[in-house]
């Protein structure tokens, strides 16, 4: 209970000071373009009231929320710490409108979380969580998640794109347009120097880092949870990142393919 406890007000205190900690229903883009709920189906944003994008933040007087996607039609894809900082969520919102977070779509009630053993100890392991719907979603496509034979999709400089309606600027607010970037996948030596001296590291097991090397192109407060596409397959969820798109500091994310085992039988 004791180490809980404070893991939970060590969360709270990186949000508080805004090192990055990317927790709200799809992090913000910085740097990208405008898109269509219609080019990612199966993204959506968790929450613990009906359909409402943004919640209190941990030690903070922004709003936050996570994305998430839909990978079955009963399951949901997302950080693991995104139910740490907000707690259990009851609703996956999937397909707002057009393009917005506010309007349309289907709002499904949320049954069960579950999250591996040893997540989020130390902060970023196993960055992961399994939502199970209380009835399945139709009318959506799913989301693939990435095999075991295709790591070629996480080569350095392979592109990959991650969407979100969250915040367009590190200090901003979050917008209710969906945005989309697309990003080269940084080398794991570069990843791992570039957090060296960061009070959470990167590790080749658990994570794949994304950007560009002068900033300007990441997803940011509010896209935690969110899916990091590559090849038309899930490979990455939005995890942490020091700030939002600064120079020498890539995006981290949850590399799924080293815990397909875990989840496997979650997502059946």
């Amino acid at each position: 209970m004791g180490k809980a406890s404070s893991r939970l007000k060590t969360i709270a205190a990186l949000v508080a000071v805004g090192l990055g900690m990317v927790a709200a229903p799809a992090q913000a883009i910085i740097g990208g373009t405008p898109t269509a709920i219609g080019n990612t189906p199966w993204l959506g944003y968790i929450s613990k009231q009906d359909g409402t994008w943004g919640l209190p933040m941990a030690g903070s007087d922004k709003l936050g929320g996570c994305g998430g996607a839909l990978v079955t039609p009963t399951k949901v894809l997302t950080a693991a710490h995104c139910v740490m900082v907000f707690g259990e969520p009851k609703y996956f919102t999937l397909g707002r409108g057009t393009n917005t977070a506010t309007t349309g779509g289907v709002v499904a009630s949320v049954a069960s979380t579950w999250m591996p053993p040893g997540a989020m100890d130390p902060w970023g392991n196993k960055d992961f969580a399994v939502l199970t719907l209380a009835t399945p979603v139709k009318g959506y496509a799913t989301l693939p998640l990435v095999t075991s034979k295709e790591t070629w999709l996480y080569d350095e400089g392979m592109p990959a794109t991650v969407a979100g309606w969250g915040r367009t600027a590190e200090d901003g607010e979050a917008s209710p347009t969906l945005n989309q970037v697309t990003i080269p996948l940084v080398g794991d030596d570069s990843c791992v120097a570039a957090y060296a001296d960061f009070v959470v590291k990167v590790d080749r097991v658990n994570h794949v880092c994304g950007g560009v090397p002068e900033g300007g192109k990441a997803p940011c407060h509010g896209d935690s949870g969110g899916p990091l596409i590559s090849g038309d397959k899930l490979i990455g969820i939005v995890s942490f990142a020091d700030g939002c798109a600064r120079p020498g500091k890539p995006a981290v994310f949850t590399r799924v393919v080293s815990f397909l085992d875990e989840l496997r039988p979650q997502l059946s």
